[in-house]
């Protein structure tokens, strides 16, 4: 998914399960920063603070560089995994239990972990929530893929196949996927680099075929969106009970054939963009005030080291942190699902 959906998406859908906007603002940013935090620093300070930041993203050529590299850490499987293709653990193989599957026992299982009582009520809790959100909606978009090189990640060429898209904007996607196959070559068999941006575009239905010679079936990215906003919205809802209280903030209802409206519009990022705001500001979605526009570098290191440790920015790499160690530490690895993935 892009920022239409992990930014604006998810802030309507936080409002409308009950977080105050001001709180359901900081939830979306921490949502839209898991894909724009690409690499890991230390940010120094005179006194002898430091913060070292967790890479919650890669570009995938700077993926597939890295995990090309003999003798260097895969990063795919520390950053890709946890933030963007939640193993789904069904199948017989290594490969089958590493892809990630919609609505998948282990991302639900990782959400209840995160909306427990210390985690919800914790100081990066809204921030924690926020990556949880990412994570979970991006098994509606990446299922069926994994987030490690892997041959079943691997697309048939000439396997694309669209339904019902305009044809000019059905050439726009291919040319984009042309240009994108130029660019990734060393990834193709790395996430949904093998068919581009297309799982992430809300507006498309379509299939394709695996080089193993598997069908992806039909895809149907409007419905499985939608499915990822009533999910979103119900897992808000409980985040703002535990939280906030029972009955502190009560949620609102889903308005269904507002976003189903806005799922369905073919149009670029930043237009699908703007149709949010401007159902936030005509009241299409219920009372749901307008939020800001996101801007990646409004989350800056603070520049006193006293200030660090409230900061969106210390706390969003607290909860990435701790999201990460416990997918990959405890979760997955547990007996329930028995996968080792780094």
């Amino acid at each position: 998914m892009q920022s239409d959906m992990h930014y604006y998406a998810t802030y309507a859908m936080a409002v409308l399960g009950g977080i105050p906007p001001e709180d359901a603002q900081t939830v979306a940013h921490a949502s839209q920063w898991v894909d724009d935090q690409n690499d890991g620093e230390i940010e120094t300070y005179s006194d002898g603070a430091s913060i070292q930041t967790t890479p919650t993203a890669h570009h995938p050529v700077d993926a597939g560089v890295r995990a090309m590299r003999g003798g260097h850490r895969d990063d795919a499987r520390h950053v890709w995994v946890p933030f963007h293709f939640i193993p789904g653990c069904v199948g017989d193989t290594y490969a089958d239990k590493m892809l990630c599957r919609k609505d998948s026992e282990p991302a639900r299982d990782m959400l209840a972990h995160h909306l427990s009582v210390p985690m919800a009520r914790n100081g990066f809790g809204l921030h924690l929530a926020g990556i949880a959100a990412h994570a979970y909606a991006d098994t509606f978009s990446h299922y069926g893929f994994s987030g490690y090189r892997s041959p079943s990640n691997a697309i048939e060429d000439g396997s694309l196949a669209f339904d019902n898209l305009h044809q000019s904007v059905e050439k726009c996607l291919r040319d984009h996927y042309e240009n994108f196959k130029r660019i990734v070559t060393n990834s193709a068999d790395l996430g949904h680099g093998g068919v581009g941006t297309n799982p992430d575009q809300p507006y498309l239905r379509w299939s394709f075929r695996y080089a193993d010679g598997r069908s992806s079936g039909p895809r149907d990215n409007p419905a499985t969106f939608l499915e990822a906003c009533h999910a979103l919205h119900g897992f808000f809802a409980r985040f703002s009970e535990i939280r906030y209280g029972a009955g502190a903030y009560p949620s609102k209802p889903f308005p269904e054939r507002a976003i189903a409206a806005i799922l369905a519009e073919h149009l670029p990022r930043e237009q699908r963009e703007t149709l949010w705001k401007d159902a936030m500001r005509d009241g299409l979605l219920g009372s749901v005030p307008v939020c800001a526009d996101y801007h990646a570098d409004d989350w800056q290191p603070p520049a006193r080291a006293d200030d660090i440790r409230k900061s969106n920015f210390y706390l969003f790499h607290c909860a990435a942190d701790y999201h990460r160690s416990y997918v990959l530490r405890v979760l997955l690895p547990s007996d329930r699902y028995g996968l080792v993935v780094a």
